[in-house]
């Protein structure tokens, strides 16, 4: 009795089912990265900012706000002034962003929404 052998180089079913999944995330995750890393240095970046305003007294809401924004742009996130909320007092920076993101995924678009946020007190001013 002789055996059936299959051929050479022909693809199983499941292996190829496989390969598109593996392809999918791959295609996800070079799509969606980008935006949460910008996301990531973005809010590293409030957060010194603020750590550096609170010490400050030179720096005014609008000073704070320019340089949120001229660092957003350039981890390639495009900011309005409206989109930057900076609360200063004597003792306390308080920032807040507010942004979205379109992704296009090929069949569908998809929104992020993304909020980095920060605070700091000057404990030297406010005592605590």
């Amino acid at each position: 009795m002789q055996k059936v052998r299959s051929e050479r180089g022909s693809l199983s079913l499941s292996l190829l089912f496989s390969l598109l999944f593996l392809a999918a995330l791959i295609f996800l995750a070079v799509k969606l990265f980008p935006p949460y890393f910008s996301d990531y240095r973005l809010q590293d970046a409030v957060e010194n900012i603020a750590g550096r305003a609170s010490y400050s007294q030179q720096m005014s809401e609008s000073d704070i706000r320019r340089e949120v924004i001229g660092r957003a742009r350039e981890f390639g996130i495009q900011l309005e002034n409206r989109q930057v909320v900076v609360k200063k007092t004597r003792a306390s920076v308080d920032i807040a962003v507010q942004y979205v993101v379109q992704v296009d995924l090929g069949v569908q678009e998809v929104e992020l929404r993304f909020e980095p946020s920060a605070g700091n007190r000057n404990l030297m001013v406010s005592g605590k």
